[in-house]
């Protein structure tokens, strides 16, 4: 009892002390001091359970000790300034009254909400191994730019404070030394001297652009923080800062809160996402920082009356002034974990939900026009002058470095009352609703671009190009090609062009094979002499003409005078050559060059920039190439599983019957009907190399020969066979073979699936010639022992040939009884490996690897050697992959039959931003997926809601009722919901899909049928909906422009996959060629009919390929010629 009336006492005498000298309201912002730690331990020991009802009165209890003298005399040796916290009569405190009431009664649906936004935020950054990676390798990459081995940089911002986002940059501070002194001297250098800091910028900017690390931009010498911004060749912006210490404690001091509760960092991604929402968060138009963001939370976790974070500043060693910043620095560099104080005593266990309330509450009471915030949880009074500026004040730095945001606090009063409405009205979805910031397609061009660009436009044109009236000609006019030009020249004895030529040494001065037919030398109107031709460009001084003109009188020395005079040549379309020619006629910042020649056929591969420009490039290559006759832009993709190119005519004549010479071999072909790449010359040298004269050889996916051919003739195998699917490449293989006069004996010929030919012929084979051998009663011991070689170049698909060995021999174990020598079995297997994102070069090995292991499925790796065959395009490598098939493996049960695997296109790529469509997509609440309303209602009915809210024409549902209007909508869905079934049994459960029933059970027993959906506004995020209906039949959609590949990809992932019989796609510019990837694998397809899709550029190979892979669906792709749907003309011709 005596201790009770003391506590009381106490509490009595502090609250009456407090009185007398201030007069505090009973509400306000607790002011956190260094008595805090010492009250709430006194108090948790005392009353613990009565304090959490009464801290108000805890919270006074500070502010009258505050006013003790001891603790004055604290205060004024922080010297703060009229803009730093003070103690004056302007604090309060706040009431959280409303957030606990709310929290009470509404706590388990807040924390449901909080937790679907962590899943969503965890979702979006599962790739930050990636980033992290990046970072990583970048700061190693600009680290081998310095000489200097003590020289650092330190990364700052979220790349040093655990908060990275997949939307980060990396900015680092360059530290010249781990010397302080030095540290600290260059520091001043570098601030006070603008000659120093200008002169060693450029030094750096210098040394950069040297290592070649990526594009650098020109240093930002004027900015308030000098910078060098770069952009790395990862894809990663880069902002390098000098010697300055700030921003490394703050990020140490963000970090070391972060590392204190995991509760900070998920606060800090809420509130980053709300800022992100309400688009205040952009710090180089003058809004917000995410350091702001921090700082918010931060000083809220500290201001509770039961805080999360303690005073973080006074408790670690490594944030105060006195601390040697080389410890700090040694932690943000490595990335290690910081020793942070135990947070065991903290009483505050709320659920991050709760605080999100209690801190919107918070700061809906703050005026941001009067009141500023410190990294401690205190608050102050601004000044008068600083009304419409935010300030985050940090008493650690002076108070000109202060965190201002102009015209900010209207910004965050606004957002926060916002928020609050959100939690009186208890919307919690909205609440914690995850925002994912749109990304629109934007051409973006550096600095560094942007100068060169601007450098091109104004330099000094030069003499040897052609006139400057082609730029931009898109049909080829060789006239105006013409150009007159005065070419310097100097005229000697023809005698003497030898010794002139040869020991004056006046190569790089001469004109060059740059202008053909023109020479070096050509014949002057005077017998017996001959003008040297020079560059205009390279003797354009004086002194250097000169001294040229002195070497050559020397050797020559007839007493005759050297002279220069100028030779006026017209040049025509004929002088120039390709290169000049396209940098002529393509817009400034345009290049093209790359192009691969078979026989008399050009094919070209176009950047979606060049393609406007195709036909007169073809005209040019047409007239300039020799040999040329046809030039062809072959398609982004191998159409089929006869890799068949689709080829579009650019100029010339449609002939693609050519022969080329390849390793000294003849090869003929029609260049439309097989594949062929002249790339892979070296490869096929590189594997037929592999072989010897006992060599048994298959090839189970031979072309027209390019690996058969020279084995045959140049290694001369004991046995060869090949064999294609493609009847047109047994064809050519067939005249190829009588070209090179082969004997027809030498290679037997077959055209049929290579996994047949695997587990039949090969096997055969293989069996009869170990048999033959093993009869032989001839022995040789120089003779070398025969292996066997499979070949299965087909990258798309051969891994999946793979399984076809194992048991491949298993019927032949009787066979093998009687054999005595088994051959060892090398099989070389082409594949692609890809990835979706930037990935170190070691990982497409691994993948390759795995990929055959994968396919193998046995207990230890086939796999002996990888070869990187080429680059296929951005993060795609070919690789042949060699496997070692041991017996065990080839007597082994066979794996049971997989599903046909959808031929992949080999390469597809997605629209340049310069081609997308110009189509802006709807994001309103009705076109996004509503997981709650599926559950509820059902796939089908939620799917009709859908379907009518984005303007579809009608829905026809499985009890004959046709839905056209919202009306009709909303009167069927409460009648489908109470409508009992007519049926015994439900129809899932007659079809078997008992599992149907028990992941929907709300679901009605009528389904969606039919659906017409032109003309309306379905996108790819509604498509969802689409996934999971019951039995959906038709899909029409026609002129539906905002959905593309990707709401294909939820038909083909969803139940319309094994459902969908009719399909119309008419007038849709978001479709490319890579949507028949999505189309192969709606098997239950009857009738496809595709018209007018401006973005599929090989129509014939997307008709072919649906073809081969759906052979009982109809499908019709016409040609665009007139305004309509496209089958009006079959429609008139089936009634005929």
């Amino acid at each position: 009892m005596r201790n009770s009336l003391s506590v009381i006492a106490f509490f009595f005498t502090s609250f009456l002390l407090l009185a007398s000298c201030y007069n505090v309201p009973p509400t306000g912002i607790p002011a956190v001091s260094e008595v805090d730690t010492m009250i709430r331990q006194c108090f948790q020991t005392a009353c613990k359970e009565w304090m959490a009802e009464c801290h108000w009165y805890c919270d006074s209890i500070k502010g009258a000790m505050s006013l003790k003298p001891s603790l004055l005399l604290k205060l004024s040796q922080r010297s703060f300034s009229v803009h730093a916290p003070c103690t004056s009569s302007t604090t309060h405190y706040i009431d959280y009254s409303f957030s606990n009431g709310v929290i009470k009664s509404s706590l388990p649906t807040i924390d449901s909400h909080c937790h679907k936004f962590i899943e969503s935020l965890n979702t979006d950054l599962r790739d930050l191994n990636i980033i992290k990676k990046k970072i990583y390798s970048i700061r190693g990459d600009l680290m081998n730019c310095f000489d200097k081995t003590d020289v650092r940089l330190v990364p700052i911002g979220s790349a040093a404070n655990l908060l990275l986002n997949n939307r980060s940059d990396l900015d680092l501070v360059f530290l010249p030394s781990n010397d302080s002194k030095h540290w600290k001297d260059f520091m001043k250098q570098f601030s006070g001297n603008s000659q120093f800091r200008n002169s060693f910028l450029k030094n750096t900017y210098k040394q950069l652009r040297s290592k070649r690390v990526g594009n650098v931009d020109y240093p930002y010498f004027n900015a308030r923080i000098p910078i060098i911004r770069l952009f790395s060749k990862r894809k990663l912006q880069v902002d390098i800062q000098f010697g300055n210490i700030e921003p490394i404690r703050s990020s140490l001091f963000v970090r070391t809160c972060v590392e204190y509760d995991e509760r900070v960092a998920l606060l800090i991604h809420w509130l980053t996402n709300k800022f992100l929402e309400s688009k205040i968060l952009k710090s180089s138009d003058n809004l917000f920082s995410r350091y702001h963001v921090n700082m918010l939370v931060i000083h809220f976790l500290q201001a509770m009356p039961y805080p999360v974070l303690p005073d973080i500043i006074s408790l670690s060693p490594w944030l105060s002034k006195n601390n040697d910043w080389n410890n700090a620095v040694k932690v943000l560099t490595r990335q290690g974990s910081l020793y942070v104080p135990s947070n065991s005593d903290v009483p505050n266990e709320n659920s991050v939900g709760e605080l999100v309330i209690q801190m919107i509450d918070y700061y809906s009471q703050i005026d941001f026009r009067k009141m500023g915030i410190d990294t401690r949880g205190r608050v102050f009074e601004k000044t008068y002058n600083c009304n419409a500026t935010f300030q985050i004040v940090d008493d650690y730095f002076d108070v000109s470095s202060t965190c201002r945001v102009q015209e900010s606090p209207q910004f965050l009063t606004r957002l926060f009352e916002k928020l609050k409405l959100a939690v009186k009205e208890e919307n919690y979805e909205k609440l914690f609703h995850y925002y994912t910031p749109p990304k629109k397609p934007v051409l973006t061009i550096s600095h560094y671009s942007c100068m060169l660009i601007l450098r091109r436009l104004f330099s000094k044109m030069s003499l040897l190009q052609p006139p400057g009236a082609v730029r931009g000609m898109t049909k080829l006019d060789k006239e105006a090609f013409r150009l007159t030009v005065d070419l310097p020249v100097i005229e000697i004895e023809a005698s003497d062009v030898g010794s002139v030529t040869r020991r004056v040494r006046l190569e790089s001065f001469l004109i060059g094979h740059k202008l053909r037919p023109l020479k070096n030398t050509m014949d002057s109107e005077k017998e017996g002499k001959k003008y040297l031709v020079f560059n205009p460009e390279k003797v354009e001084q004086d002194t250097l003409r000169e001294k040229i003109a002195a070497l050559i009188k020397r050797e020559i020395d007839d007493g005759q005078p050297i002279s220069w005079t100028t030779l006026s040549k017209e040049l025509t379309f004929d002088n120039w050559d390709t290169k000049s020619i396209f940098k002529a006629i393509l817009p400034v910042g345009i290049e093209y060059s790359s192009y691969t020649q078979t026989g008399h056929i050009i094919h070209c591969n176009f950047a979606d920039e060049v393609l406007p420009f195709r036909h007169i490039i073809a005209e040019v290559l047409l007239n300039k190439v020799k040999n040329c006759k046809t030039v062809v832009q072959k398609g982004n993709i191998i159409t089929n599983v006869y890799r068949n190119l689709d080829l579009e005519l650019l100029a010339g004549e449609e002939n693609y019957e050519t022969e080329i010479k390849e390793s000294g071999l003849r090869f003929k072909m029609d260049f439309s009907k097989v594949y062929w790449n002249s790339r892979l010359s070296h490869e096929h040298e590189r594997v037929a190399g592999l072989f010897n004269n006992q060599s048994i050889v298959y090839d189970a996916c031979c072309g027209i020969g390019p690996f058969v051919l020279p084995a045959t003739l140049k290694k001369k195998p004991r046995r060869v066979m090949a064999n294609d699917l493609n009847p047109e490449s047994v064809k050519w293989l067939k005249v190829n073979v009588a070209l090179n006069k082969i004997k027809d004996d030498r290679i037997e010929i077959h055209n049929m699936d290579a996994k047949q030919f695997i587990k039949e012929n090969i096997a055969n084979d293989v069996i009869r010639l170990m048999k033959e051998e093993s009869g032989s009663e001839d022995f040789d011991e120089n003779k070398l022992e025969s292996e066997i070689h499979v070949v299965m170049n087909l990258p798309a698909y051969a891994v999946n040939f793979l399984p076809a060995f194992r048991g491949a021999l298993k019927n032949f174990e009787t066979e093998l009884k009687e054999i005595n020598k088994k051959w060892k079995w090398n099989v070389y297997c082409y594949l692609f490996a890809k990835s979706q994102v930037d990935v170190p070069d070691e990982w497409y090995e691994e993948e390759a690897r795995r990929m055959c292991d994968e396919k193998t499925k046995w207990d230890k790796s086939l796999v002996v050697n990888c070869h990187n065959v080429r680059t296929v395009s951005s993060r795609k490598e070919m690789f042949c992959v060699q496997l070692e098939i041991p017996f065990e493996y080839l007597l082994a049960d066979p794996l049971p039959e997989e599903p046909e695997v959808p031929f992949e296109p080999e390469e597809v790529e997605e629209p340049s931003s310069l081609y997308v469509c110009p189509v802006s997509f709807p994001h309103n609440d009705s076109v996004l997926y509503n997981e709650k309303r599926v559950h509820e209602i059902g796939p089908d009915l939620a799917c009709l809601e859908w379907l009518m809210e984005c303007g579809s024409t009608s829905v026809r549902m499985s009890d004959g009722q046709i839905i056209t209007r919202q009306r009709e909508m909303r009167e069927y869905i409460p009648h489908a919901l109470a409508e009992k079934p007519s049926m015994e049994n439900p129809p899932a459960i007659q079809t078997g899909d008992i599992s149907y029933e028990k992941q929907w059970p709300n679901a009605p027993y009528t389904w969606i049928v039919d659906v017409d959906a032109s003309d309306s506004a379905i996108a790819n995020e509604g498509f969802t909906y689409l996934r999971d209906v019951r039995r959906i039949e038709k899909l029409k959609f026609n002129f539906c422009d905002y959905f593309g590949d990707e709401g294909l990809k939820f038909l083909a992932q969803g139940r319309p996959a094994q459902t969908l019989t009719d399909l119309e796609i008419v007038l849709n510019p978001c479709i490319t060629d890579g949507a028949v990837y999505w189309l192969l694998k709606m098997k239950a397809l009857r009738r496809a009919h595709f018209y007018f899709l401006p973005y599929v550029a090989h129509r014939q190979g997307f008709i072919r390929q649906l073809k081969i892979a759906l052979p009982r669906c109809n499908v019709t792709f016409p040609e665009v010629d007139t305004i309509g749907f496209g089958y009006e003309d079959a429609k008139k011709t089936k009634r005929k």
